[in-house]
């Protein structure tokens, strides 16, 4: 039985860092610049990790398992419509998800959906 390396998820680092206030010590000075630009808009909230936009709405960060299921609710179930990828993008907003592909990954989606 071999064991399965489970992959980190996308923001492991973030969660690190604001729970121990440690950043990794291989990341050099313009890494950590651009990360401590970001972090300010990350909240911690055991367990989830919520992303505050520009609206200043709360966004719980999901994991990259949840992407494919959440696009496809606001895309093709009934509450969806088969709009296109940037329409879906701002319902994943409202639905109060974030990720930081999420506009590319919607357009992606619906330009490979089969009904549209």
């Amino acid at each position: 039985m071999a064991a399965q390396h489970q992959p980190s998820p996308w923001y492991a680092h973030i969660v690190n860092f604001l729970v121990s206030r440690k950043t990794p010590d291989q990341w050099d000075k313009n890494r950590k610049h651009h990360f401590f630009s970001k972090i300010r808009n990350y909240f911690w909230h055991d367990p989830d990790l919520y992303y505050l936009g520009n609206d200043q709405i709360l966004r719980r960060c999901v994991l990259e398992e949840e992407y494919h299921n959440i696009i496809n609710m606001c895309h093709s179930s009934n509450c969806g419509g088969h709009f296109s990828g940037r329409k879906i993008a701002a319902k994943i907003f409202q639905c109060g998800f974030y990720w930081p592909t999420i506009i590319r990954d919607s357009i992606e989606f619906s330009r490979t959906c089969i009904s549209c």
